[in-house]
């Protein structure tokens, strides 16, 4: 309100239109996309040097299903400043959601030797690039960094853990999740977990039908039904 032409705050503000969108926080999914949409453009039009307000839209378009412009910010965040691990990070998840995983390892390991402490949220997105790649393990240890996981990402260890054989720690994860879920979301979609597969579509944008079968089957495992 006081500085409405600030396009580092516009962006900041669009990515939380769009995190409130995807993770269904939102009465209304659709117009906070949209909004998340505008300003992410408009931020780009009032500084298109800024890296960081790229990788954001960037990862906006990608949920609104329009891969090669997000790729072309993705691309364009890391050429303005090849030294933002949070471009890198977020570039990784799409990558990895895109089935290019050699390429989201690669934008991982060069963020994580730009900064080994890296941000809070990247053991995250590190954790669904794992378990993408289908390495269980790592994906558990990603998030055992975090000494309290964000809700979004306990469905992903529980998923990890059941492929381990770790059953009662996914099943924990899952009770978790779901009992966190009620609270967060307007519109619970119940305990069935095929009630979920859609919303975890929409919150991991996988280009593959078979990975996210891959995530259901491997939440079975954990005696979700």
């Amino acid at each position: 309100a006081k500085d409405p032409d600030n396009a580092r705050a516009l962006a900041l503000l669009a990515a939380v239109w769009s995190m409130a969108s995807w993770s269904f926080w939102a009465k209304d999914n659709e117009k906070e996309q949209e909004l998340s949409l505008e300003y992410g453009r408009r931020a780009i039009e009032l500084d298109s040097s800024d890296s960081l307000a790229h990788a954001l839209y960037g990862e906006i378009l990608f949920d609104a299903d329009k891969n090669e412009q997000a790729e072309y910010h993705f691309q364009r965040a890391i050429e303005l400043n090849p030294n933002d691990i949070a471009a890198r990070a977020l570039y990784a998840a799409k990558l990895a959601a895109m089935c290019r995983i050699d390429d989201s390892i690669a934008q991982l390991s060069i963020a994580e030797q730009l900064d080994p402490f890296g941000l809070f949220w990247i053991p995250w997105i590190k954790s669904q690039v794992m378990f993408a790649a289908r390495r269980f393990e790592d994906a558990v240890q990603a998030l055992a960094s975090l000494s309290k996981p964000p809700n979004e990402a306990r469905y992903i260890l529980a998923a990890a853990l059941a492929r381990l054989g770790r059953v009662d720690e996914a099943r924990q994860q899952i009770d978790a999740f779901l009992a966190q879920a009620r609270k967060d979301m307007p519109d619970y979609p119940g305990d069935k977990l095929a009630n979920w597969r859609p919303i975890f579509g929409r919150m991991l944008d996988y280009d593959s039908e078979e990975d996210l079968d891959f995530v259901v089957e491997s939440l079975e495992l954990a005696g979700w039904e």
